[in-house]
């Protein structure tokens, strides 16, 4: 249940993020200012909202059904990248308009889901077994989102652009459904939240900077998410200077789900 979850979860992500998304703009009218501003403001939105989040998380008593209910509101970014490919002939002030509020509100939305996450195996995997589950998850929804976005590149490079993105939404929405009810079907026993509650000791930002694993892994994550910061906007770099076009957001997406 937990892989089938993140399989419908995180494709569904890819479905609205990365190049995939840069890639929908830049064929809608979008300029490459605009998309940069996009990306940077929903970063920035999604740090604060984790970094706000993280203070109280550990008070949530029903951390499984929060994270169902935080992923069937995603639904709403589906409906407004559809309603555009639905609705083409709007100005491009008012697709960006659209995308930009309701991505807004999705960004705080996964920056949510994403802190739950980090709960969330204690409540449903037995600890002795979650570096092997994790590796596999990591590899099907590699072979997944390689597969898919390979179906995406062939699809919008062979038929209208628009249409075949209106599909691939659609199929989007149905996964955040599917991770929905593969949420609420988790059987969560009181053992495992004991485990769970016991494992997670109270602390502060003292204790925090006392850690060493923590303090010896700040800088590199620190690096890291700059590197990821660069990666994330190599669909418009590209398309600045001419080198990526329309599908090869999709491209870009199966290489990096190859990686």
């Amino acid at each position: 249940k937990y892989i089938l979850e993140c399989l419908f979860y995180n494709t569904a992500v890819m479905l609205m993020s990365g190049s995939v998304i840069q890639a929908f703009l830049l064929e809608n009218g979008a300029n490459e200012t605009a998309i940069s501003l996009y990306l940077s403001v929903f970063q920035m939105v999604q740090v604060v909202t984790m970094l706000i989040l993280s203070m109280f998380v550990d008070k949530i008593k029903n951390i499984v059904k929060a994270s169902a209910l935080l992923a069937l509101s995603q639904l709403g970014f589906f409906a407004a990248l559809i309603a555009i490919c639905v609705f083409n002939n709007v100005t491009i002030t008012f697709k960006y308009a659209l995308v930009f509020s309701v991505g807004i509100l999705t960004s705080i939305i996964q920056a949510c889901k994403n802190i739950f996450s980090y709960k969330m195996p204690y409540f449903v995997i037995r600890m002795s077994r979650y570096g092997r589950i994790t590796g596999m998850t990591g590899v099907v929804l590699g072979v997944t989102g390689s597969l898919i976005s390979a179906a995406m590149a062939y699809f919008t490079g062979n038929y209208n652009y628009n249409l075949a993105m209106l599909c691939f939404f659609l199929f989007g929405g149905i996964l955040l459904v599917l991770a929905f009810c593969v949420l609420l079907s988790y059987d969560v026993s009181k053992s495992q939240q004991n485990n769970e509650e016991s494992s997670n000791k109270k602390g502060n930002v003292k204790e925090l900077l006392k850690y060493k694993p923590f303090t010896a892994l700040l800088i590199p994550n620190l690096l890291r998410g700059f590197c990821s910061g660069i990666m994330s906007v190599c669909m418009t770099i590209g398309f600045s200077i001419g080198i990526t076009n329309s599908s090869s957001g999709a491209v870009l997406s199966m290489l990096m789900q190859l990686s």
